[in-house]
């Protein structure tokens, strides 16, 4: 688990501000409601920060925690 959490702080703390901060709030919020924190609409959302989140941490070798 303290893996788990130290992998995730190393992929977050290499993501420009915007990626970041969606994926800090997706470790609480579901994405309808990150979508809504970050002002964009949730197909915007999908395409804008979660596909590219979901491709950074697999490339991260993370594609195991990724839902």
């Amino acid at each position: 688990r303290e893996h788990l959490r130290l992998d995730i702080e190393t992929v977050l703390a290499g993501l420009p501000p915007d990626l970041r901060r969606a994926a800090e709030l997706l470790q609480t919020l579901p994405t309808a409601q990150v979508a809504r924190e970050m002002g964009v609409a949730r197909a915007t959302f999908y395409h804008k920060y979660l596909k590219r989140l979901r491709a950074l941490f697999a490339a991260k070798g993370m594609r195991d925690y990724l839902r």
